[in-house]
This record gives C-alpha cells, sequence and structure tokens, in this order.
C-alpha cells in the first residue's frame, strides 16, 4: 500500500487460499472461489463496519492469480464493490449473459498487462474489456513496457490515479462551476 499512496486508503491482503511450495496461492475451483467469496464478504462487512467506507468505495485488486480471484469476486458479488483493478491477472471464463448484468452497470474495472506477461497478453485484455464495457462497466486498460514478475511502480502509480479520478469524479458530481 505505501507504494501506492501512503494516504487515502486503507488496504487489506487475504492470505491465498492454497499453500504452495513456497508461500500461499489461491484455488479458483468453485469450490475455491465460493470460500473466498464468504471470506471477502466478511472483511468488507467488518471494514464497512469499523470505518464507516460505503460500499461503492471498495475496490478489489489483485496481480496474477490473485487478481483473477479479484474478477471473480466481482463478477459473482458487484453489488459489494465500487470496483476492481486486476494487474497481469488471467481473466475468469467469463459468461456473456452475465447473470448480474444490472450490477455491474457503473461498476468500475482497470484491466492491466505487461507487454512481455505470459499470462494475460494485449488482446485477452482488450477482448474482456470489450465484453465487461457491453454489460455496462466502466472500462480502463493499460498496456505496460516493464517485465511481468511483480507490479511495477507505474502499475502502482496508475492504481493511485485511477482510484482517485473515481473518488473526486464522484466528490463533485452535482457541483456547478
Amino acid at each position: 500500500m505505501p507504494q501506492i499512496s501512503n494516504r487515502n486508503y486503507i488496504g487489506v491482503a487475504l492470505r491465498g487460499n492454497t499453500k504452495l511450495e513456497r508461500g500461499h496461492g489461491w484455488s479458483l475451483d468453485e469450490a475455491g472461489v465460493t470460500s473466498l467469496v464468504e471470506d471477502v464478504r466478511a472483511v468488507a462487512v467488518s471494514m464497512r463496519r469499523e470505518y464507516h467506507i460505503h460500499s461503492e468505495r471498495i475496490y478489489l485488486a489483485g496481480f496474477g492469480r490473485g487478481a483473477t480471484a479479484a474478477v471473480e469476486v466481482m463478477l459473482r458479488q458487484p453489488d459489494w464493490f465500487g470496483g476492481v483493478l486486476s494487474l497481469n491477472g488471467q481473466f475468469p471464463k467469463i459468461d456473456p449473459s452475465l447473470e448480474n448484468l444490472p450490477e455491474l452497470k457503473d461498476k468500475r474495472i482497470l484491466l492491466a498487462t505487461s507487454i512481455d506477461c505470459q499470462t494475460t497478453k494485449v488482446g485477452d485484455v482488450v477482448a474482456t474489456g470489450r465484453l465487461l464495457y457491453a454489460a455496462g462497466m466502466l472500462v480502463g486498460t493499460r498496456v505496460y513496457q516493464d517485465s511481468g514478475r511483480k507490479p511495477s511502480k507505474k502499475m502502482l502509480r496508475d492504481i493511485d490515479s485511477w482510484l482517485m479520478d473515481d473518488i473526486c469524479a464522484t466528490d463533485t458530481a452535482g457541483l456547478v462551476a
């Protein structure tokens, strides 16, 4: 979080739901995602109560498999969040009918990848962005030159700008010059 901004945000990182050789990762089978949705719900409810945060100000974010998990949770429970940021994540299989279509309208999503990312190609970002845009989401896309192995400084700065764009737009809605 400090690399994004040392103010403006409260961040919570969930540990992956699967133990790996070196750390944890995300199981994205049906049982893993269902469990993750419940874990995220519990954390979101707690954050909303403790810090009086409106659900429209809660964003999911992830890098790599964590990004895939974040998008999966957003697509299943869009009414719980304001949006999602996917950095170098593979996109879950998205049903073109999108059961939660009305709830996805005006939700924000930032889809980002790196030129040399092996799991998320630029074409995947474009195709997924088009599908989610057709569902009514406000889609932002970014393509970075940096290596796709870890979030770059540029990615992290863009997260701050992208989030603040929404906060500033929301706070000034209805103001007349």
